[in-house]
This record gives C-alpha cells, sequence and structure tokens, in this order.
C-alpha cells in the first residue's frame, strides 16, 4: 500500500517539502541547545530555551487553530516556511547570542503553532479517507529520518568540527526548499471542510464560542479527551526531558552534553519500532488501549532513569555478561550501556503514544475542527509544560538529577491515572460517535 502513496503526486511532495523542513528543524533545534548549553553551562538557561517553545503556545495556541480552519492549508505552510527561513538567516548576525537564540527560537516556535495543525488538516485533503493511517505513518517515518539526518548525523558533526554558522546556513535554505515544494502541490483544504466552515460562519459564531469549540468537544467525549491527556503528558515530559538530560549526562553518564545525542539515539530507534508497533497494537486491542500501552512504556523508561545508577552498580556486581561485553567492546561506562537500554522503550513508548492519540482524534474529531482541536492539543501542551519546565531547571541545579527524573515519571503516571479514573465528561455538548 506504502508504493501507490508514494507514487501520488500531492502526497510524494508533501513528503519532500516535510522531509526537508524537519531535517532543517532538527538540526536548528540541536545546534541551538548546544550553544546554549556551552554559552551558560546553566539548567535556568536551558529552561528558558524551552520555554520559548512555550510561551507561545500559551499566547497564540488557541488563535492558531481558528486561523487554520480559516485560510488554505498551502498559504498557511509556504508562508510559515518561508518566515522561519528569514529568521534563520538572521541568526548568522549574531550565530552565539544566547538573547538572540530566544528571540529566534520564540519566533520559530509561534510559526510551528499555524504550520503543525495546517499539516495535519491537509493530510485528508490529500490523501483518501481509507489511507489516512497509511498515510500518516509514512509521514512518521520520514519525521523519524529527518531527526536522523538533522539531529544524529548533519548538525553534531558540523557543530563539533566548523561551528553553528553553517547550520544555520543550510537550514535556512532547507526551508526555502520546503516552501517552493508546498507551493507546487494542488488543492491542499479538504472540500468537505470548506463546506462546513461556511455553514459555521453563517451561524455568526461568537469568538469566544469559535476559541472554546475544540476544548468543549475534547472534554465531552471522554475518549478523545483521554488521548489529549496522554498526548499532552508526553510534550509536557519531552520538554522536561530535553532540560534535565544534558545535567544527567554529566553528573550520571559522566561525559560532555554534546555526546548526548548518541547516547539517547536507541530512543528513534525505539520511536521507529513504536511507529511501526501502533498501528498492528491499534487493530488488535483498538487504538486508546494502545495510547495507554505506550504511554505506560515511555513512563516506565523515565523511571528506570532514576535508577540507572542502581542498575549499573547491580550489573557490574553480578557480572552480567553480554552488558559487560557491550560496555567492554565499546570501551564506555556501563552507566552509557544502561542508559541507552532504558531509552529504546521509551522511544517505542512515545511512537506509539503519538501515532495512537492522533488516530483516535482524526477518527472523533469532526472534519470543520480538526484545526481547533489540534491547536486546542498544543495550547494545553504548553500551558500545562510552562511551570514544570521551568521548576526541572531550577531542581536540577539544586538536587540530584535523579531525583528529579523520579518526580517526573511519578508525576506523569499519577496525572494520567486520575485523569482517567477520576475525571468525568462534560455533558454539555454532544460527543463524537464510536
Amino acid at each position: 500500500m506504502l508504493t501507490p502513496l508514494l507514487q501520488q503526486f500531492r502526497f510524494a511532495r508533501f513528503l519532500a517539502s516535510a522531509l526537508t523542513a524537519n531535517i532543517g528543524q532538527n538540526a536548528l533545534s540541536y545546534t541551538l541547545l548546544i550553544v546554549v548549553i556551552k554559552e551558560t553551562g546553566s539548567g535556568i538557561h536551558t529552561s528558558l530555551f524551552v520555554l520559548c517553545s512555550l510561551f507561545p503556545v500559551i499566547v497564540l495556541g488557541l488563535v492558531a487553530g481558528v486561523v487554520v480552519d480559516h485560510l488554505p492549508n498551502k498559504l498557511t505552510l509556504a508562508t510559515a516556511n518561508a518566515v522561519r527561513a528569514v529568521a534563520v538567516a538572521l541568526l548568522l548576525y549574531e550565530p552565539t547570542n544566547v538573547w538572540a537564540i530566544y528571540v529566534v527560537a520564540s519566533l520559530l516556535w509561534t510559526v510551528q503553532l499555524f504550520s503543525s495543525p495546517a499539516a495535519s488538516s491537509a493530510l485528508p485533503a490529500i490523501l483518501p479517507m481509507a489511507r489516512i493511517s497509511s498515510g500518516q505513518a509514512l509521514v512518521d517515518v520520514v519525521n523519524l529520518l529527518a531527526q536522523l539526518i538533522g539531529m544524529v548525523i548533519f548538525a553534531p558533526i558540523v557543530l563539533k568540527v566548523i561551528g553553528p554558522e553553517p547550520v544555520y546556513v543550510v537550514t535556512a535554505a532547507l526551508y526555502g526548499v520546503a516552501a517552493y515544494l508546498v507551493l507546487t502541490i494542488p488543492d491542499m483544504t479538504d472540500q468537505k471542510m470548506k463546506r462546513l466552515r461556511l455553514q459555521a460562519e453563517s451561524r455568526r459564531m461568537q469568538l469566544v464560542d469559535v476559541l472554546s469549540a475544540g476544548w468543549r468537544m475534547l472534554r465531552a467525549d471522554n475518549v478523545a479527551f483521554q488521548a489529549m491527556v496522554q498526548y499532552t503528558l508526553l510534550g509536557t515530559a519531552t520538554a522536561i526531558v530535553v532540560v534535565l538530560v544534558p545535567q544527567y549526562t554529566e553528573d550520571v553518564v559522566r561525559t560532555k552534553p554534546e555526546n548526548l545525542v548518541y547516547i539517547f539515539s536507541p530512543a528513534a530507534a525505539g520511536l521507529a519500532v513504536g511507529l511501526w508497533l501502533a498501528p498492528v497494537l491499534g487493530r488488535t486491542v483498538g487504538n486508546p488501549a494502545a495510547a495507554r500501552i505506550g504511554f505506560a512504556a515511555f513512563v516506565s523508561s523515565i523511571a528506570g532513569f532514576a535508577v540507572s545508577g542502581l542498575i549499573a552498580d547491580l550489573v557490574e556486581e553480578q557480572g552480567f555478561l553480554p552488558l559487560e561485553e557491550i560496555a567492554d567492546f565499546f570501551r564506555v561506562r556501563m552507566t552509557v550501556v544502561v542508559t541507552m537500554l532504558l531509552a529504546f522503550p521509551g522511544g517505542v513508548g512515545a511512537g506509539i503514544v503519538g501515532i495512537a492519540t492522533k488516530a483516535v482524534l482524526f477518527e472523533r474529531a469532526p472534519p470543520e475542527a480538526r484545526g481547533r482541536i489540534f491547536a486546542t492539543q498544543n495550547w494545553a501542551s504548553g500551558v500545562l509544560s510552562v511551570v514544570p519546565t521551568f521548576l526541572a531547571g531550577l531542581v536540577s541545579s539544586l538536587v540530584d538529577v535523579r531525583f528529579a527524573i523520579f518526580i517526573l515519571a511519578f508525576a506523569l503516571a499519577a496525572v494520567a491515572i486520575y485523569a482517567r479514573f477520576g475525571m468525568q465528561p462534560w455533558r454539555g455538548h454532544s460527543p463524537a460517535p464510536g
């Protein structure tokens, strides 16, 4: 089924634009993070960098959904890539200025608010509904490939050998290519969604109703709400982990932060497995149950990082030969081997959660409200991530980073359990069928 998908001109161009833009995005994200760490050496500054991705979500998250629902997807995506190309090019004037990086990062993430739901809304217009699942799987594979090329191969090598400037140049060029590719794709907006949108306009809904529509739909549908909670917690945890990982790499693994991309590379392999496994689990146990399984694996992986040192000591004391041989072969500490092994199930869980929760929302979201629902999800993730992300940088500077990781795992499990068993859906809005 995948080969016919690739043969479709519109979908092939869509994948090509996503690949080029995401290679640049991943290379740039890694480069900016490492520059901030090298220039400041501060967990709080790392938190500020991550917060640059969250504040735009809080301020413009819901508005972005309304804009996406009312503009052609082609215009939104092409403009977003063009703006990002210009913003990255401006970094060439101050390549290592931390405050300039914060400003540009904030602008890039503001643009992401519009491009991400636009891309999600464009997929049903490009592919027939029967092929959405296969198409989404290919999109996720492309995103994974972009992470491998941009974050694992290109950026670390160029940054270490030359510096950040070549990364900025290549990223700006990639965004420009992505903008051009989007412009060559005809008809990227669902015609049914257009008609429903016009009907909504004819009813002259108040702005506050439009902004809250996504939230009300999600809270009225318990299945969709659970998917949103799991996806939101995944995003929040990822933001916090980005803050904690540099400190963890130095204090626990005892290596330089720029090596973290290699130490945690098994997470990318796990993500690929999760992307493959998610549709299988979805067909076997249903997408909601698949999301719960993936989330449990993700939280268990994070909890394992909190005791990775104890696991490494236990392996060395008891003499578990396979792990000792791996450590000897690669000439690394046992904590490196344990960390890499723990990262794999975390990637598997993240991949399953990402696919399964999106599948639930695609199944249950009305076509005319998809942009608002995806934007509502992003907004909730941003709001819930601000305080924990800042506290993560502060706490990691004051206490053992493993304690902070343990608190994160405990909080994720507690919130997910409460959301599933302790919250009831709102009754004022009809849930989606199913």
